[in-house]
């Protein structure tokens, strides 16, 4: 598979940063092991206190725990369904297949996860779902994302749940575009009460919650922390043409400690394109750390229009508080915006492109 982008670091004129994994040399330190395929043998080095006799190990080899798939492009959902108090635990992850369709590249299957690990699939995956409910269970020890609502998921629930542990992120949603078979968009969902946390551990650009395509949910009362990248991600639009994603309600929220140094262009909550009826509202956001550029807690980036962004409370980042890449028409208000190291606001790139077009308020309601 071929690398995203050059080798090099994206700002500095360094190198990029890199890690490699699964070295028998650099087996030293309690905890790590190591898997020598070609012999069939795996080595580990016991954390104190353990015991080889006694140690439980997993290998999980399956990727998918829960599959409800529907056709609806023909009219054929699943529907009613409700899994209640459950654990999810222990699946495997493998490079997911893809990647460069929508980035001009299609048929090219790139070696890393591209922005938000967007094509990464979920453990357990609904598609052609309606009104089916994922509450109070456990996902977590998983290797992709933990829940993911596609094609013509309409009306659904995942509420309540202890989401942690990841190979990727927490919860993604993604349906037909605005070019797309308006019977496989995906909306009317609600995403709430969940603890998303703990991810990003294979796909580090992964989200708590991503939204790609979708319109009309509620992302709210959800406490996510502990990842490399965003918070939640709604929108997948750069600049003002016609965007599935509007009338999201993204409120209260508990947003911190995402970054964590190690990725940059990252916010506690991220949007693009135009989002009319769009809510980001009484949203509490800290503590995001970038590695060069980027650790906003609050990003509306390219063509980010109609957004209302109100009584949201933001501190502690490592660039401003605040990034508006350019967009029109958001109202910002209400809000607390506090201890920025770069600043409290910005403002980039005034106006966007000459001859973007931008979608009157009116047609996207």
């Amino acid at each position: 598979r071929r690398s995203m982008f050059a080798l090099k670091d994206d700002v500095r004129e360094k190198y990029a940063k890199y890690y490699v994994e699964n070295v028998f040399e650099a087996l030293t330190e309690p905890g790590e092991w190591y898997l020598d395929r070609a012999e069939g043998k795996l080595y580990y080095l016991p954390m104190p206190g353990e015991q080889l006799d006694t140690l439980e190990a997993y290998a999980p080899r399956t990727e998918y725990l829960l599959k409800l798939e529907g056709a609806a492009d023909a009219g054929q959902y699943v529907e009613f369904l409700r899994f209640e108090g459950l654990t999810f635990r222990h699946s495997a992850w493998s490079q997911p297949k893809g990647g460069g369709e929508r980035f001009g590249k299609p048929g090219v299957e790139f070696a890393a996860a591209p922005q938000a690990a967007f094509n990464v699939p979920a453990a357990i995956h609904l598609s052609g779902a309606r009104y089916c409910a994922i509450e109070d269970c456990t996902i977590e020890h998983i290797g992709w994302y933990g829940v993911e609502l596609l094609d013509g998921c309409l009306g659904n629930r995942v509420v309540g749940n202890e989401i942690h542990d990841l190979g990727a992120g927490g919860v993604k949603l993604d349906g037909a575009d605005a070019h797309g078979n308006p019977a496989l968009r995906t909306g009317n969902n609600r995403i709430t009460d969940n603890h998303i946390y703990d991810g990003g551990h294979v796909f580090h650009s992964a989200c708590g919650i991503l939204s790609v395509h979708s319109f009309g949910n509620s992302f709210s009362h959800n406490h996510i922390h502990d990842f490399y990248y965003t918070g939640i991600s709604c929108g997948w639009v750069w600049g003002y043409a016609e965007n599935v994603s509007k009338n999201n309600r993204i409120e209260k929220n508990h947003i911190h400690d995402l970054g964590k140094k190690l990725l940059s262009d990252m916010g506690g909550i991220y949007t693009l394109g135009v989002q009319p009826g769009t809510v980001l509202r009484g949203n509490l956001i800290h503590d995001v750390e970038k590695w060069n550029y980027g650790g906003w807690a609050i990003y509306p980036d390219e063509g980010s229009s109609y957004l209302t962004i109100e009584n949201n409370v933001c501190y502690d980042t490592n660039a401003q508080v605040f990034h508006q890449h350019y967009g029109r028409e958001n109202i910002v208000r209400n809000n607390i915006l506090a201890f920025g190291e770069e600043g409290i606001a910005r403002h980039s790139r005034i106006g966007g492109n000459p001859g973007d077009l931008l979608v009157p308020r009116e047609a996207g309601r």
